[in-house]
């Protein structure tokens, strides 16, 4: 979900058709009321093509990804050739000209097992790009994330083989790997980070859940101060 304003809201998914089909939802806040919105060139269209993030600044510039990338410029929602949006699944907007998307991937096949890793794309207001975020020990995960200048880019997840808490920052050149907390750092504790949000860089929350001994799930709330 997106907020432009309080009368300009989006928010995107997928409705389950079939065991095979997922179309995309895309609904719109007029400040009243919740409408249903045309996906364009993928309305009625048998595929799977959910939506998972929207991101925006700009009653007429609103980005949504998920296996398409799309684009609203204001009076339709229409289909966009960059290669960006594929494998995101969260998405952050500081301006216009400041967007970023984060998520991972993971391929399998033949006798190579399987390998992936954290992925990030960002709109600089021409064009999207693709960035590597840290991936140290191969498994690495991208939740949430929250931009607040081309150079000061924050993304939460989880790594490992038993999910440890992650939250990764981009200074405009390089991501870089900044230590989190965990609840249950047992064999059977996973831990997860879902969201991050906060009023700059300095001032952050992150949210997520984990495992404790006794296998209940928690909420873990967690707040950086830099």
């Amino acid at each position: 979900m997106t907020a432009i304003s309080s009368t300009d809201v989006w928010a995107v998914g997928g409705q389950l058709t079939s065991q095979y089909d997922s179309p995309a939802v895309i609904e719109h806040w007029n400040g009243s009321v919740w409408s249903l919105v045309s996906a364009g060139a993928l309305d009625n269209v048998q595929c799977t093509c959910s939506l998972s993030w929207v991101a925006g600044r700009a009653t007429n510039d609103v980005w949504a990804g998920g296996v398409p990338l799309l684009h609203w410029d204001g009076s339709a929602w229409s289909q966009a050739t960059a290669n960006a949006g594929q494998s995101e699944t969260a998405a952050s907007a500081s301006s216009t000209s400041n967007i970023w998307a984060v998520g991972s991937f993971r391929v399998c096949g033949g006798e190579t097992g399987c390998s992936g890793g954290p992925t990030a794309a960002s709109f600089d207001g021409t064009s999207w790009s693709s960035t590597a975020p840290a991936n140290p020990s191969g498994t690495e995960v991208l939740d949430g994330v929250v931009a607040f200048a081309p150079g000061d880019v924050w993304a939460v997840g989880f790594s490992g083989a038993v999910a440890r808490t992650l939250s990764e920052h981009w200074n405009g050149s390089t991501w870089t790997v900044v230590p989190t907390a965990n609840g249950n750092l047992a064999s059977s504790g996973t831990n997860v980070l879902r969201a991050v949000a906060g009023a700059n860089s300095g001032d952050l929350w992150a949210v997520g859940s984990y495992l404790d001994v006794g296998g209940h799930t928690l909420t873990l709330v967690e707040h950086y101060i830099g």
